[in-house]
């Protein structure tokens, strides 16, 4: 068992981040991400009370997103990772598989 207070705020991310149409791994090798941004979102995301919320929502979203929920604490930085993101790195759209 893993504490769920570390692990979820990083998969709800990295899902989220998925939705925006990209890889948070690669965002932090590219530097469109830093390990301090990182570790930032991961402190707001496990202290929101909304992460159900962010988890429902990432259920219900087929396809790409433009925008992330307004209620979700790593928005401002996965969609400014997002701007930073070279294109070529870029994930496929979902309509492509």
């Amino acid at each position: 068992d893993g504490d769920l207070t570390v692990i979820r705020p990083f998969w709800l991310a990295r899902g989220m981040a998925r939705a925006l149409g990209f890889s948070l791994p690669e965002a932090l090798s590219n530097g469109a991400l830093s390990r301090e941004g990182l570790e930032a979102m991961m402190r707001d995301c496990g202290a929101c009370p909304r992460q159900a919320e962010c988890l429902d929502w990432l259920g219900r979203t087929t396809g790409r997103a433009e925008h992330l929920p307004e209620f979700c604490a790593c928005r401002a930085p996965l969609e400014g990772a997002r701007k930073r993101m070279p294109r070529r790195s870029r994930l496929m759209p979902a309509t492509a598989f």
